[in-house]
């Protein structure tokens, strides 16, 4: 009897060891999915932004974000590191909260730059058109004055 008694709380402990180590493992598995996840999408963020500063938009907000996201996700890493997985796991949720709709931000950015972009364009545009009229006119007064003038030191009756 003291034998089964001995080989039941020997399985249960082994049992018990089996289900921590399984749990440790998961947990180490979530949060290196959620650190490799959290850094895919800091890049493509990353990317995004630096797309919408080549535009031509100001993107001091958005760098400030990213900021935070990469500081949320080196701790997330040095906490793997150091083996406290359920702390990365969170940091990294943290990273990953904090880039959404970052994205979409950065390109209303973008379409507003190019907006403002071909906006510009068009007062350029338009004033160049504008400073050609204003020297044609006031060249073709100068030929039609130049001409009347003439008429009229030529011995024609001045108006």
């Amino acid at each position: 009897m003291k034998f089964i008694k001995v080989c039941a709380m020997g399985t249960l402990i082994v049992i018990l060891f089996l289900g921590l180590f399984a749990f440790s493992v998961f947990a180490q598995g979530n949060a290196s999915s959620s650190i490799s996840l959290a850094q895919n999408k800091l890049l493509i963020c990353y990317e995004q932004v630096r797309q919408a500063e080549a535009s031509g938009a100001n993107v001091d907000s958005l760098i400030v974000v990213l900021n935070d996201a990469a500081d949320l996700l080196s701790k997330a890493q040095l906490a793997e590191a150091s083996g406290d997985y359920s702390l990365a796991n969170n940091y990294s949720e943290q990273s990953l909260s904090r880039l959404n709709g970052l994205s979409t931000q950065a390109n209303d950015l973008i379409e507003k730059a190019i907006s403002s972009s071909n906006q510009n364009l068009n007062i350029t545009i338009l004033s160049i058109i504008s400073s050609i009229m204003i020297l044609l006119i006031g060249v073709g007064s100068w030929i039609i004055l130049s001409k009347k003038e003439k008429k009229d030191f030529n011995g024609s009756q001045a108006f």
